[in-house]
């Protein structure tokens, strides 16, 4: 499921307004998923950067062992759990967004070095300072920018709110150092799910 919901996404999200082929379709499979649960699961293979303004807000990254009735919700056991408070209005109200990850490996992944390469890979994460980790308004607006206006009427209908948005935008900016570290190759992947608390928009 996180694989499908992942390709739906991205490919659901053009770098430009060009309209694809079967778009309207696959927006309305990403928006009925999206909508129907509190976390939602997203695996990104090749996350966009974000520029990022901070607030003054405050941040906790911890393992999951340190905090499990945040995440009672997690289908899986994670390698890291951050929770932090994101602005999502104009007022600059905030709303808590906890963002689950785990590292995994392909199954064909072969070769003597796999384990080293999968046990180098969650260390990252685990060791990891994402304290700093901030997306607001301005990182919603430029993602709803990049999509067609058809996607984006489509996003309004089926009530897609900036909170889900703003957890998928967090996973994407932890995917986006792990990649530039050099640790999502041999096999190795990321898997992430996310959900906010609903504000008054």
């Amino acid at each position: 499921m996180s694989d499908r919901l992942d390709r739906l996404l991205n490919e659901s999200r053009p770098p430009d307004a060009t309209a694809l082929p079967g778009v309207a379709d696959r927006a309305r499979e990403v928006a009925a998923g999206a909508a129907s649960g509190e976390g939602q699961p997203f695996r990104p293979r090749r996350p966009r950067w974000w520029n990022f303004l901070v607030f003054g807000t405050v941040a906790v990254a911890a393992s999951a062992a340190a905090i499990p009735p945040l995440v009672a919700w997690a289908p899986w056991e994670p390698d890291l759990v951050v929770s932090r408070e994101f602005p999502v209005t104009d007022g600059g109200e905030l709303t808590n967004c906890v963002v689950i990850v785990r590292v995994g490996q392909d199954e064909h992944a072969g070769g003597a070095d796999a384990g080293r390469h999968l046990d180098e890979a969650r260390r990252f994460l685990q060791d990891g300072d994402w304290s700093d980790i901030t997306v607001d308004l301005d990182d919603v607006e430029a993602y709803l920018d990049a999509m067609t206006p058809q996607q984006r009427a489509l996003r309004e209908e089926a009530g897609i709110s900036n909170p889900h948005l703003l957890s998928m935008l967090a996973s994407n900016e932890i995917t986006s150092e792990f990649e530039e570290a050099g640790y999502l190759k041999h096999g190795v992947w990321l898997e992430s799910m996310g959900t906010c608390d609903e504000v008054g928009e």
